[in-house]
């Protein structure tokens, strides 16, 4: 696995260094649905990251959030990428954006990297070994009380009317039982800050591989939980996703998803 670790990282942090090189620069914004958005940047990132992987792994197969499907289909090791997440906050000059990269082997989540080039912070993981940020291995939070804790929570224009109105209840009742109600979307990079300990956990109502793959693998390995909300765990057709530090992850679900759902 260091092979492909290394060669991620690799990816990862040259797709940063591009995006840095156009942040507050992008000129060219299209509509993918709704109100979301797809930029020069996206494409450019996805471009670098998959020109590298697939000259070192031209058997694997690649996921990507712009480009689909690519690569040998029949093999057991898919990448899944997501150049740009958090498009909307980067084409703002806001902060919150990062590079996501996650490998899945025979349909099992097993590595994980999430670069926020703008803070300079490389998050790493490989499913039996642990969770790094910068070289430094990092962990949930022991906050074992729903009360204490800081939550999450995904309210993106990705959502349809249904999605939009349940993740206003749920929302709504967190913010009732919890320090404090964080709305923010980088599905990839709010994953790390859990697994970092500096929020406890995170609720979505609606999720994609893209972004989810690489941030499952960073939590489990710092020692918190992914599951849905049918507490399934990780999959690549996951619809929602709970994720904690695992110790108030039995609370969010029976307090605040079974309520609301």
């Amino acid at each position: 696995m260091n092979i492909y670790l290394n060669a991620g990282l690799e990816a990862a942090k040259e797709a940063g260094e591009f995006l840095m090189s156009k942040f507050g620069k992008v000129e060219s914004v299209s509509s993918k649905d709704r109100n979301d958005i797809l930029t020069e940047a996206d494409l450019g990132a996805e471009e670098i990251i998959l020109r590298r992987l697939k000259v070192q792994f031209p058997e694997h197969c690649f996921f990507s959030e712009e480009a689909g499907y690519e690569g040998y289909a029949h093999s057991d090791y898919l990448w899944i990428i997501d150049p740009l997440d958090g498009t909307v906050n980067y084409t703002a000059g806001l902060e919150l954006f990062s590079v996501s990269i996650g490998l899945a082997h025979k349909g099992q989540a097993v590595m994980g990297i999430v670069y926020a080039p703008l803070q300079g912070e490389m998050y790493s993981a490989v499913a039996g070994e642990g969770a790094f940020l910068n070289n430094t291995r990092i962990s949930v939070s022991q906050n074992d009380i729903l009360s204490d804790s800081i939550i999450n929570i995904g309210l993106s224009c990705h959502y349809n009317n249904e999605q939009f109105n349940l993740s206003l209840m749920i929302c709504d009742r967190t913010a009732k039982l919890t320090r404090g109600v964080r709305i923010f979307e980088s599905g990839a990079l709010t994953a790390c800050y859990i697994a970092c300990g500096r929020m406890d956990g995170k609720i979505s109502v609606k999720t994609d591989p893209f972004s989810n793959t690489s941030g499952t693998v960073i939590i489990q390995e710092a020692g918190g939980k992914v599951s849905d909300f049918e507490g399934r765990g990780w999959s690549m057709a996951m619809k929602n996703i709970v994720c904690s530090n695992r110790a108030v992850h039995r609370e969010i679900m029976e307090a605040v998803i079974y309520e609301c759902s």
